[in-house]
């Protein structure tokens, strides 16, 4: 969350007022009702949350819920561990988790003592005030459950005619030893506690998870206590972040976009990339992708980014590699595939050509990288060896087919992704890696790019990349699993576009941009010392 204007109590006061307003006119008595009806209903609404919400909730709940939501309320019962829960921003996890769920609780009695929790008092008091108003002023609520008014009856804190207490807390403020009358809270839900600036200073950090360990943890009701931290990770360091990762802690993490690229929540947000383009890859990803790109030590920045257009490079010759990512340890038909082409120019830029990061099936990468290399020619087209070893026949048999095979070279991976991915990080730094403007795939890639690594957002194409990259450095090392009878009949049949290779070994940054790669940046690309030339293009050279 950011940190909004202060409220005024007379903004305040205006806000209660269009909320009451609301209620008044989209929630009317239940028509034709009779004793029966209501037992029934109320009968189901009590085990079936989502059937509470659409009844009594409708001028809240208008969309069909997504599979998160269910889970989230599982979540909310959980009282043996405490509980984090990282969701897209605008997935309805504020307005379920502080709002409707306590709002179910009080009518059923199955809490004594609720705490709701926000960054500040000013922010946590209209979730107590929309609690409020619903027992006032909703007519269905009034109907099935009666006049649950009680004393106090205010904006931050309530006390039901059934004694159910709410209470409204900012983060911070005094919890250790509170209770309401016998009963220690059970029920604290911490939303959105963190704000983009506290999560830059490690102090407000460490005190706020100091806060939730040693003063609202051990406030807890002991046998039946839940805690729930629910927000959107605003910083890989922030609070949030951090208790995902503890083992004490109960984890679940609710992305806007499924694996597939599709909607996490469809019948709100049918269309996620009218929501991208609104909002900016970087804050797309932070915000609905739960992959925050931290500026400082990320691995990659947007500001990095140097784009062209291939008027550019027009009448330019450039030495031409592709790197293919299958992605065969996982699903053979739901996973990405990842196709990344660049050419190398003589001055040592590096251009990446339009990538091809889609879900598709093991045939269809095959036809795909033919596609591709008829399309532009590149001199070799590098496949990780396992994945190299699992796509043979398919490359074999498509190759003997239309009677000639591409010039595949497997490439034996000795260094884990994170490090690999991380070794391109200067090129990209000092622009000597381009990425091609207004292409929605390369916009993809640029997204991967900035979030990696996380769990969250695929990592296909930065992992080609940086297979290509190595390559078009080259300082990749071959597999010896036979790949080099599969090159020669592409090579009769295209030929070779860049027959005067330079003869040096090595990076060869282009002059310009003031900065030159670290000691040691070819040895982390290829995982060792040595550098093995590709030995059928511009003649055989042997190790440098």
């Amino acid at each position: 969350m950011r940190r909004g204007p202060t409220v005024t109590e007379k903004q305040f006061d205006l806000k209660a007022e269009e909320l009451r307003a609301l209620i008044r006119r989209h929630v009317s008595a239940f028509e034709g009702d009779s004793r029966a009806k209501k037992e029934a209903r109320v009968r189901r609404a009590r085990d079936d949350r989502q059937f509470f919400f659409d009844t009594y909730l409708p001028h809240y709940f208008t969309s069909a819920p997504a599979p998160m939501h269910a889970e989230m309320d599982r979540l909310l019962d959980a009282t043996d561990d405490p509980v984090a829960v990282e969701a897209a921003r605008g997935f309805s996890k504020s307005t379920r988790v502080s709002f409707a769920n306590p709002l179910h609780a009080i009518c059923f009695e199955l809490r004594r003592f609720i705490i709701l929790v926000q960054e500040t008092l000013d922010l946590a008091r209209p979730l107590v005030m929309a609690i409020r108003l619903e027992l006032e002023e909703n007519a269905r609520i009034r109907s099935d459950f009666g006049d649950l008014r009680g004393q106090p009856w205010s904006d931050d804190e309530i006390v039901t005619r059934t004694g159910i207490k709410v209470l409204a807390r900012g983060k911070g403020q005094a919890i250790r030893g509170i209770k309401h009358g016998p009963h220690r809270p059970d029920l604290v839900i911490l939303d959105d506690v963190e704000t983009d600036q506290s999560v830059r200073n490690p102090e407000q950090v460490r005190r706020l998870l100091q806060w939730v360990r040693e003063a609202v943890m051990p406030a807890l009701e002991p046998a039946r206590g839940s805690l729930m931290w629910i927000g959107t990770k605003l910083s890989k360091k922030s609070g949030l972040a951090q208790v995902l990762q503890d083992v004490a802690w109960i984890h679940a993490s609710f992305p806007g976009e499924n694996p597939d690229g599709t909607s996490a929540w469809p019948a709100r947000f049918p269309d996620l990339s009218k929501l991208k383009k609104r909002m900016g890859s970087p804050a797309y990803a932070k915000e609905i992708l739960l992959a925050p790109g931290d500026e400082e030590g990320a691995l990659f920045r947007e500001g990095w980014i140097v784009y062209y257009r291939f008027g550019d490079i027009a009448g330019q010759r450039h030495l031409v590699k592709e790197a293919i990512d299958p992605s065969l340890g996982r699903s053979e038909t739901s996973d990405f595939r990842a196709f990344v082409k660049g050419g190398r120019s003589a001055d040592g830029y590096l251009y990446l050509r339009r990538p091809d990061i889609r879900r598709v099936s093991l045939d269809t990468i095959v036809r795909t990288a033919y596609a591709r290399q008829l399309e532009e020619p590149a001199q070799e087209i590098f496949l990780e060896e396992t994945g190299f070893l699992g796509l043979q026949l398919y490359f074999r048999s498509e190759g003997e087919r239309r009677g000639m095979h591409l010039p595949i070279r497997a490439i034996k991976q000795t260094e884990a992704k994170e490090s690999r991915v991380a070794a391109i990080s200067p090129l990209v730094e000092q622009g000597v890696l381009r990425f091609l403007k207004d292409d929605p795939m390369t916009d993809l890639l640029i997204e991967q790019l900035l979030a990696f690594p996380a769990s969250t957002v695929n990592d296909d194409g930065p992992d080609a990349m940086a297979m290509l990259c190595a390559g078009l450095m080259l300082l990749v090392e071959a597999a010896d699993v036979g790949s080099e009878e599969l090159e020669s009949s592409w090579q009769q049949a295209a030929g070779s576009e860049w027959e005067d290779e330079p003869e040096e070994v090595g990076v060869g940054l282009p002059r310009g941009r003031g900065t030159t790669l670290p000691q040691g940046s070819g040895s982390r690309l290829l995982g060792r010392q040595g550098v093995r030339r590709p030995g059928w293009m511009g003649g055989q050279r042997g190790e440098g």
